[in-house]
């Protein structure tokens, strides 16, 4: 079995120009852009793919196995291409040309997704949020930050997501708990910056939904 190797763009142009289409355990780093390149016929199998495919030719290409989570493919051309038993959270496809696509047995957020799934929450989709219901704030002392507890109610929350506040202030997270005291439920606490103190009244929010807008969007304008 080939082991997972972490590779560049560089390398992938130069084996695919060489005529190299099936790629298998190539891991590629975050933020990384092969927007407009030709990539017909592409063929990744069991690869962690979090770029920007943004008007890239991908007519025929396949993903299978793959962590595509987070990939951008807006504006691309996926005729006749196959995602397969891949990570799909927060893919955007918001016109992309998708005649003929095959999406099928992905996952995305613990449910498998399909063909019908993709018609109805991916074909359109944008820019992705997390929603939170906040409980508390308070000040953390001598740490570095105030602390927010809350509740996912859909998505994920890393480090380095913006937190937008009522008047669309952009909250850095720079430090986040993930709490399972309470079955099916996904609770939190995360720490903002101090300088931050007067974005929201944090003590009185209890109940309050906010969204957060994942990191990596930052990069994509």
């Amino acid at each position: 079995m080939n082991e997972t190797e972490n590779r560049t763009l560089e390398e992938l142009f130069s084996a695919y120009s060489e005529g190299k289409r099936h790629f298998l355990n190539w891991d590629f780093d975050e933020d990384l852009s092969v927007k407009g390149k030709d990539l017909s016929d592409i063929f990744f199998e069991n690869c962690f793919l979090f770029l920007d495919f943004r008007e890239s030719k991908l007519n025929g290409a396949k993903f299978i196995g793959c962590n595509i989570k987070t990939a951008d493919f807006r504006n691309s051309d996926l005729t006749n291409a196959t995602i397969n038993n891949c990570s799909v959270e927060s893919t955007m496809f918001k016109g992309a040309k998708t005649d003929n696509l095959i999406f099928k047995e992905n996952y995305c957020y613990g449910n498998i997704v399909g063909q019908k799934d993709f018609e109805e929450l991916f074909k359109d989709s944008d820019e992705f949020y997390t929603i939170v219901r906040i409980t508390n704030g308070f000040p953390n002392g001598d740490g570095i930050g105030n602390i927010l507890t809350g509740e996912i109610i859909q998505g994920e929350i890393n480090v380095n997501d913006l937190l937008l506040t009522s008047n669309g202030t952009e909250v850095p997270i720079v430090e986040v708990e993930l709490i399972n005291m309470v079955p099916k439920r996904q609770d939190f606490a995360i720490t903002i910056p101090r300088k931050f103190d007067n974005a929201e009244n944090w003590g009185k929010l209890f109940g309050t939904e906010f969204k957060i807008k994942k990191h990596y969007l930052q990069h994509r304008v």
